[in-house]
């Protein structure tokens, strides 16, 4: 078949969020035997063009501007929809699968590639289909599931930047699909309580076979960089912020020293604007000596971080729809202590490959890790079960075949 996938962010320029999962999914189709071709955004003008990526076609679209009109612009984007259109009509594809469009290639190009193609799918990684920003969970109550945004809800948070017609016409746009994925069971809950129905749960997968073997010397080189050598290294991976628990982290940190002297925490992939805050208050909690960061790390670096580490964090205040750091650090055997907002209870089972914890109780965040910390083989057993979990159950191949079902139907 001929596919083609739709995303704002694609590498090198881009590696978080969706780009992270349509990267290898596009990869997989093309060692499939599929026809495959990429339509994506880029920022500045020396990265667009067209470019044939391990036989994979990619282009690069420009698209540059502030992010007040993102309600707007995000809905139909007038400088990028007719090229997306222009692009599909010559490729004839038998499928197009859109991920993240809602910043750059616009809800639009859903309606405009209808024409020009077999079948139009969308992929909900988050929650920007029917919110603003990222979604604060209503009560601090795990058990609690209510993530009805109302319209007064989204214009108290957009304040001037709010769209009265946004959320009606995104729905019409989906309207155009012939089929809406969710990349877990608890954002299509979302979806539906907000007037997205019908959408079917594919959870992300990971190819087990792209586990990095890292020679000794160079692991040691990088924890000696970061100061994790003979350290209790607790690793919190992805866009380190406030909202994934990040300052969270820090709080608890005093109380875990108490009882594991030698833990240190480590943020990987930190931005430059965020680094000095997070000193700051690591400063304020006297945990700067055994609280260390990076900027931005390649594939071959974040493999490195996740080897150094003895555990994965995802506390995550907010709800993650499905962090792709949770199925990362089962392919490097490492335990995890999730939210229990979003879908990561979907991937981690509590007490067998890691720990589901409320990230408001803070005690019972910090007493999990201390357990894990300080029991070495509980800490490796839950590690080698969220492996076999990953390739039983989270593979790539797995999400394939399901797409691909979709795609043949």
């Amino acid at each position: 078949m001929k596919i083609v996938f739709l995303t704002d962010d694609y590498p090198p320029y881009t590696t978080g969020g969706a780009a992270r999962v349509v990267f290898p999914l596009a990869k997989k189709m093309k060692e499939l035997g599929h026809e495959v071709s990429v339509i994506t955004a880029v920022r500045n003008r020396n990265e667009e063009g067209v470019s044939s990526e391990n036989g994979i076609f990619v282009y690069r679209l420009v698209s540059k501007y502030h992010e007040r009109w993102r309600a707007w612009l995000g809905l139909y984007n007038p400088k990028v929809t007719g090229r997306v259109a222009a692009i599909l009509r010559d490729i004839r594809p038998d499928v197009v699968h859109a991920h993240n469009i809602h910043y750059h290639l616009s809800y639009e190009s859903l309606r405009r590639v209808k024409k020009y193609s077999g079948k139009v799918f969308f992929t909900a990684h988050d929650v920007m289909s029917f919110a603003y920003t990222k979604f604060w969970p209503r009560e601090k109550d795990c058990n609690r599931v209510n993530y009805k945004m109302t319209f007064w809800q989204n214009f108290k948070i957009a304040k001037k930047r709010f769209n009265p017609f946004r959320n009606i016409l995104i729905k019409k746009y989906l309207g155009y699909c012939d089929k809406i994925f969710a990349v877990s069971d608890a954002l299509g809950e979302a979806l539906s309580q907000n007037g997205i129905t019908g959408a079917v749960t594919i959870h992300n997968g990971l190819d087990v076979s792209s586990y990095m073997n890292i020679s000794e010397p160079e692991l040691n080189d990088f924890k000696k960089r970061h100061a994790l050598l003979e350290k209790k290294v607790m690793l919190l991976a992805g866009r380190v912020s406030h909202e994934k628990g990040a300052y969270l982290m820090i709080e608890i940190l005093p109380e875990i020293k108490k009882v594991v002297p030698e833990a240190v925490l480590f943020f990987a992939g930190v931005k430059d604007d965020e680094a000095g805050k997070f000193i700051d208050y690591a400063k304020k909690f006297g945990v700067e000596d055994c609280f260390h960061q990076s900027g931005w790390l390649d594939e071959r670096g974040m493999s490195m971080a996740y080897l150094s580490s003895d555990m994965v964090l995802s506390p995550s205040l907010i709800f993650d729809s499905f962090p792709t750091s949770n199925l990362e650090a089962a392919l490097y055997k490492k335990p995890v202590i999730v939210t229990c907002f979003g879908g990561s209870k979907e991937f981690v089972i509590d007490g067998k490959t890691g720990c589901i914890v409320n990230p408001y109780d803070k005690e019972a965040l910090a007493s999990k890790i201390i357990d894990l910390l300080s029991d070495e083989n509980k800490a490796k057993n839950f590690g080698l079960a969220a492996y076999g979990r990953l390739k039983t159950n989270f593979s790539l191949s797995i999400q394939t075949d399901q797409l691909l079902k979709f795609y043949r139907t």
